[in-house]
């Protein structure tokens, strides 16, 4: 049976308008009372099939726990005051911000890590039960339906990110067999997050029925732009879903709001739909933009093969920000669109391809952009802080 023993703080917390909006502080925290209290283990039974472990809500705030994993575990044992504290950390840190949006956290999270590295044989192989994890949601109406820690991408890239961390606490050697294992496991759980969208329903355990022909890239290069800038153009700039755009070479086409551009492009002359270029998009942004436990970065989605070593997860010197035997906290805000969209797998068709990137200069029009430090340094590979 699955149980969770207390810690400080959860494993990391993602702040997402997709589980609500417009919270209320009151609201929330008197939601949170009415969690049961207590300091010692306490046994919750799941109904059969189904993985609610509690439900309370207060005004138009509701707070869930969920048991999250493929087998759903026949109970639960948790102490009953880490779960007020897990929901404090998500009252302040998502309903107490200016956006007031709901969000969730997760708990053990490190078993299914740790089982993640172990997995070398097929990985596809039945999970174990005790690998399940708790996930506690705050949002508004409706939000006690929506199963983050099963169909939310941040999870597949917190567990890429933990292989990462291993291969550091490894000292694993370029090329040996455990840094190739680790690697393919990595490549895995990034290719898994592809797949993936917020309130969707591919959970991260699904095996892919095609293999995709797309490559998601994160580079440090193209700057850190803001995580609320890059969701609200998606939201807000995108044309109909089935409105076409023209793509042309040497002809870019901009997006952009505060601190985040998206370029979109083609190497040959191109008709697309914007419902191809908004599910690339959110996909690029949860890959490189949101990824739960690393900077915000900048990225390409395009149409090909990967390179050789993922330039999405963050190489880091010792254990800093990383993840040894059990995730750091880390706090992502984002603003989702009401709607969401098909996966990014094969999004895009073969020659398109789309940049996010932080600027460096004042936006002066997409003339001028083209002639800019910035633009040329994305277009060259070369890091837009030397701009």
């Amino acid at each position: 049976m699955p149980s969770t023993s207390p810690v400080s703080h959860p494993d990391f917390i993602i702040c997402d308008s997709m589980y609500g909006k417009t919270l209320f502080f009151d609201d929330c925290a008197r939601a949170a009372s009415l969690l049961p209290s207590g300091s010692r283990p306490v046994q919750y039974p799941l109904n059969s099939g189904s993985s609610d472990l509690l439900v309370r809500t207060h005004g138009d705030c509701t707070i869930s726990v969920k048991d999250s994993g493929p087998i759903p575990a026949p109970s639960v044992s948790v102490v009953p005051d880490l779960l007020r504290q897990v929901a404090g950390w998500i009252i302040r840190r998502c309903v107490s911000s200016s956006w007031g949006v709901g969000g969730f956290a997760t708990l053990g999270l490190e078993r299914l890590a740790s089982y993640s590295v172990l997995a070398t044989t097929d990985y596809w192989d039945p999970f174990p039960e005790d690998i399940n994890f708790l996930t506690v949601t705050i949002g508004g109406f409706g939000s006690q339906n929506i199963r983050p820690g099963n169909t939310d991408p941040g999870v597949p890239l917190a567990l890429a990110e933990f292989q990462w961390s291993r291969m550091l606490d490894y000292h694993a050697k370029p090329n040996s067999d455990i840094a190739k294992m680790l690697e393919t496991n990595m490549a895995i759980w990034v290719s898994q997050a592809e797949r993936m969208n917020q309130g969707g329903s591919v959970p991260w355990w699904e095996v892919p029925s095609q293999a995709s022909e797309m490559t998601y890239e994160c580079n440090e290069g193209l700057g850190s732009p803001s995580i609320a800038d890059c969701t609200q153009i998606e939201s807000s700039q995108l044309g109909a879903p089935s409105d076409t755009v023209a793509l042309h070479p040497g002809a870019t086409t901009f997006l952009h709001l505060n601190t985040c551009y998206f370029a979109i492009s083609a190497t040959t002359a191109l008709i697309v739909n914007w419902d191809q270029i908004r599910a690339a998009l959110l996909t690029l942004i949860n890959v490189c933009v949101r990824n739960p436990l690393q900077p915000s970065k900048g990225g390409r989605a395009h149409w090909g093969a990967p390179p050789k070593q993922l330039s999405g997860l963050r190489k880091r010197q010792g254990n800093q920000g990383g993840v040894t035997g059990k995730l750091e906290l880390e706090t992502i805000y984002l603003i989702s669109p009401v709607t969401h969209f098909d996966i990014g797998w094969n999004a895009l068709p073969p020659h398109a391809n789309i940049t996010v990137f932080q600027q460096s200069e004042q936006w002066k029009g997409a003339i001028a952009e083209l002639q800019s430090c910035t633009w040329k340094a994305v277009t060259n590979g070369v890091s837009v802080s030397k701009c």
